[in-house]
């Protein structure tokens, strides 16, 4: 009967080494394989794909310890089915428990399957107008250019991400008393000195927008430095300001504004 026994619980041993190292080798050609794909992705700018890949390997590699400890269980006679039920049952309270930390997965797992947003786009998310920085399955960390810093947001919080456009509109009220050529030469001059400023990449006249009462809206468009965004747009409208000064340019009495990116 001893020897039995002993036959026996070597015979346990044996089956648990194989499943270990079943498991080990699967882990490790997993590890190689969503590493080697991850890397690829990344290399190639496809921070989407690479992020993807590597919350697939995480998972996969979940999956195979799981089925790894059920595996050893059978083989010391434990009844698995109940110990599955009884899981479902625990995880039931653990997901009431964790019910946020679900959300924000969830929610993470639809932004990288929809696509709505990569490194370094440009989005407004709930208001905040930003460069995305990084993403991941439970935050998003977006530098917001109105603000000049960094904001971290929960994945359940998001209610809407838009595309944004990586320039601002300068809005300059003219008033009507002036020549419609002094007022296109001093705008498209000025419109061309912004290159100048630190961090103004492009900048065009784009001539009327809007009709007033007592004169004309005209638009400069900007394109800065997003990570510089309010030092930038407040020198474009101090420098427009001095051009339509030494033009004698009449203004209305509107004040020249300048407005958000959206």
């Amino acid at each position: 009967m001893d020897n039995l026994s002993s036959i026996f619980d070597m015979h346990h041993l044996v089956s648990t080494a194989i499943v270990l190292v079943a498991m080990l080798v699967a882990l490790a050609v997993t590890n190689f394989l969503f590493k080697k794909s991850f890397r690829r992705h990344m290399d190639a700018g496809r921070t989407r794909y690479g992020t993807i890949t590597r919350v697939t390997g995480s998972v996969t590699k979940i999956l195979i310890v799981f089925i790894a400890i059920l595996w050893i269980m059978s083989i010391y006679g434990y009844n698995v089915r109940s110990f599955l039920a009884g899981l479902g049952l625990v995880s039931a309270v653990i997901g009431l428990a964790l019910q946020d930390t679900l959300k924000d997965y969830l929610m993470g797992i639809h932004i990288i399957m929809d696509e709505s947003m990569d490194i370094s786009s440009l989005v407004t998310i709930n208001g905040h107008t930003g460069i995305v920085e990084s993403f991941t399955l439970r935050t998003t960390k977006l530098f917001d250019i109105n603000l000049c810093g960094t904001i971290y947001i929960c994945n359940r919080d998001i209610v809407s991400i838009e595309e944004g456009f990586p320039f601002f509109d300068i809005s300059i009220p003219i008033s009507q008393d002036n020549s419609e050529e002094a007022v296109t030469s001093c705008l498209g001059e000025a419109a061309g000195g912004l290159t100048g400023i630190k961090g103004v990449e492009k900048a065009e006249y784009l001539g009327v927008s809007e009709f007033t009462n007592n004169g004309m809206r005209h638009l400069i468009r900007v394109w800065p430095d997003l990570r510089d965004m309010p030092n930038i747009r407040r020198a474009c409208n101090s420098y427009i300001s001095k051009a339509i000064d030494r033009r004698d340019i009449l203004l209305t009495q509107e004040r020249a504004d300048s407005s958000r990116i959206s």
